[in-house]
């Protein structure tokens, strides 16, 4: 099968590295595919410039010549400068008809259009009505939930135009994946979604295939440790929860708890956070790592026993983070209600507290930091069911069905309408 995979955003730098959470999604998946079999042509947006490649080390810049030069060129250049201070949903028209022209030239070979969803980005929606080819959407977050929180939500008309905008590219998707089924009931929810339509594709991790069992701590004799590390790998934003980790972690370390916290990552609340540590008197007992390549932070998750996943003020509680804690044996204390997140077991695989609740997550620091067969129990569970079900093999293969499962339905369509003489 070829698989055409959308970016059309500029939200994910797959060039060069740092690469994030994002970036690792969308290269991991591909490369997932690929080891099945299938042709998978990436069309990406990154500073602008829309570049293809099929191989991500190779990327070749696509262009429409006469849309790019002459005076039609230097009026959509000028209109984008425009949109870029304006955001206005009426000038994002000219971005999406030229995605579409890029994908009808670039792409029109492909069996399936497979596109991470982006805001305002429905140039690769009107591409596979054009050339008749399913439409899968894939949903990792809640642009508007996230939109408010860091203060950047539209208002008013703007706001109503640009949600019917996307309540148009959701309904016309031919089918909708999910990243967690939080983002599965938020779809439901927020867009008014036919159920039937949206189904959860657990992510995967690099770890259940870098890291060997025998080198992680709950496989391991660690008794006579006396310090307990523990990790958070990810983003600094307002929802991930860093500021109550934190204040939770300096209470525990002021009861007693032996325990050493590596940050990894970075975003724009990590200076916020460094300064927070600063103020709670925590310098040694906290390392800021920044953003590490996965080889590395794959290093210190092997040496940690503990890893925390604070999420506060979102629907869904999964994260890569938690695939990467389970591929890594780890003794996993994650936010979560309501069920979520899902794929955790609370006393088997995970410690689940409420979120937000700082002194519930320090509880949590203290009751891991000192029960040492607890935390080998939970991490060797993580791991184990991190080796049987989230791998980025397995995630590549229930995309795998799916997407056959939508061609098929199209193809046996197209063939029917033939025999049927409805096409004449």
């Amino acid at each position: 099968m070829k698989i055409g995979y959308l970016v059309e955003r500029d939200s994910a730098p797959l060039q060069s590295a740092p690469y994030d959470g994002r970036s690792i999604h969308v290269q991991q998946v591909i490369q997932a595919l690929t080891a099945l079999g299938h042709e998978v042509c990436l069309l990406v947006c990154e500073h602008g410039q829309v570049w293809q490649s099929v191989d991500l080390t190779h990327f070749e810049p696509v262009t429409i010549h006469w849309l790019e030069h002459g005076i039609l060129g230097v009026i959509i250049r000028s209109l984008k400068t425009l949109w870029g201070k304006l955001a206005l949903p009426e000038l994002a028209l000219l971005e999406n008809l030229r995605f579409l022209l890029l994908c009808r030239c670039w792409l029109a070979t492909c069996d399936v259009f497979y596109e991470r969803v982006s805001w305002l980005g429905y140039g690769g929606m009107m591409a596979a009505k054009w050339l008749a080819k399913p439409f899968v959407l894939e949903v990792n977050g809640d642009a508007l939930a996230e939109a408010q929180q860091m203060g950047v939500l539209p208002r008013g008309w703007q706001h109503r135009w640009e949600c019917w905008f996307m309540q148009k590219l959701f309904a016309q998707a031919t089918h909708i994946v999910t990243a967690g089924e939080g983002w599965r009931q938020s779809v439901l929810y927020r867009w008014r979604i036919d159920p039937a339509k949206v189904t959860t594709i657990d992510n995967g991790s690099q770890l259940v295939t870098l890291l060997q069992r025998e080198s992680l701590q709950a496989f391991r004799d660690t008794a006579g440790a006396s310090e307990v590390n523990v990790v958070y790998l990810g983003g600094f934003y307002a929802w991930h929860g860093v500021p109550c980790l934190l204040k939770a972690y300096a209470q525990a370390i002021e009861r007693g708890a032996q325990l050493h916290l590596f940050l990894i990552g970075n975003g724009p609340g990590l200076a916020d956070s460094q300064a927070l540590v600063r103020a709670l008197g925590i310098e040694t007992h906290c390392t800021f790592t920044g953003v590490l390549p996965t080889e590395q932070y794959a290093a210190y998750l092997a040496k940690a026993a503990i890893g925390v996943s604070p999420y506060c003020g979102r629907k869904e509680y999964t994260g890569l983070k938690l695939f990467d804690y389970l591929a890594a044996g780890l003794a996993i204390i994650a936010s979560g209600e309501q069920g979520q997140p899902a794929l955790l077991t609370h006393g088997h695989t995970a410690w689940i507290v409420p979120p937000c609740k700082e002194e519930a997550l320090t509880q949590a620091l203290l009751l891991l930091g000192s029960d040492g067969a607890l935390r080998q129990s939970l991490g060797r569970a993580a791991r184990l069911q991190a080796e049987q079900h989230h791998s980025w093999q397995h995630t590549a293969q229930d995309l795998e069905q799916l997407f056959s499962r939508l061609f098929s339905f199209e193809y046996g369509r197209a063939d029917f309408s033939r025999s049927t003489g409805q096409n004449d």
